[in-house]
């Protein structure tokens, strides 16, 4: 199994927050990106967390997730009328049988993630719910989101992390292409498990697993 993504703060360098990821992406070991407010160096820093979230947790889950629908509703396939709806033991029951993740920052939950498995490939993980607030945006929490599944999906076995984006997202496309996912011909997908009026884009990742075995 691989050990759990760890980002390391090395500080402020010219206005940028500097982060180490050990060997987290194919392509970049440390990661620099603007702080949240006017750049300055001696702004404070904003931290944050990733962890797995907990059955326990499951009202906490469901309002970052109802929330993720209300601001951002054209991002997903399902809705917020929809999934207001679900009893209690539905929000359990996700959380007991599948990995959901959640970014923490200082105001509370900033993200959120979750890896289920694929319909009839054993060797994939599907990446599902993938949202950060706006406040975190440009910032390295969605990439930490978005290889903390691919983490858990390596760890699980797969081979390749699978996922749709909406073609009317571009910023998302453009974000998960950045991260080495590869957009899929829609022909070559058998039975999508989501059907929606919009039109949704297949990408996968192959799971760098010799740079992930590296964190074991």
């Amino acid at each position: 199994m691989s050990s759990p993504l760890v980002s390391t703060c090395l500080g402020v360098y010219g206005g940028l927050q500097c982060f180490e990821y050990p060997l987290a992406h194919p392509s970049w070991q440390t990661c620099a990106f603007p702080l949240p407010g006017n750049g300055d160096p001696g702004h404070t820093l904003r931290m944050f967390t990733i962890s797995r979230i907990e059955q326990d947790d499951w009202k906490e889950a469901r309002a970052l997730r109802l929330r993720a629908l209300v601001r951002d509703p054209m991002a997903f396939g399902s809705t917020h009328a929809r999934e207001e709806a679900f009893e209690p033991v539905e929000w359990e029951r996700r959380l007991r049988e599948n990995h959901w993740y959640w970014a923490h920052g200082e105001q509370g939950p900033v993200g959120l993630a979750a890896c289920i498995p694929e319909e009839g490939d054993v060797r994939a993980r599907r990446l599902i719910s993938m949202w950060v607030d706006e406040s975190v945006r440009g910032t390295a929490v969605a990439s930490e989101l978005f290889w903390k599944v691919a983490s858990c999906a390596y760890g699980d076995g797969a081979e390749r992390l699978v996922f749709c984006v909406m073609s009317d997202n571009p910023r998302a496309k453009a974000f998960y292409e950045r991260e080495g996912a590869l957009q899929l011909d829609r022909a070559s997908i058998e039975g999508s498990s989501v059907a929606t009026a919009r039109t949704e884009e297949p990408y996968e990742l192959w799971l760098p697993g010799r740079l992930l075995d590296q964190r074991s």
